[in-house]
């Protein structure tokens, strides 16, 4: 055409070019703010999850949370 215009052209669109990166690439892999001696929050569904050998097996940490206050609804 006369007034530089293209029709049907397959010309495609100059996308600008961004690192290729992943969203795992930001996330840090090493943990530093767990403290491994902190004691376990039971939460009332876990623990009515539990098997009776489950139970038997965590009594006394359970006992111990809920005189803590570490139960959560």
């Amino acid at each position: 055409m006369e007034n530089g215009i293209q029709i049907g052209s397959k010309q495609k669109a100059k996308k600008s070019q961004a690192p290729k990166s992943s969203a795992a690439d930001m996330v840090s892999t090493r943990t530093t703010q767990i403290n491994a001696k902190e004691p376990k929050i039971w939460s009332q569904r876990e623990i009515a999850k539990l098997s009776i050998t489950q139970f038997d097996k965590y009594e006394s940490d359970i006992d111990a949370a809920i005189m803590e206050g570490r139960i959560v609804d």
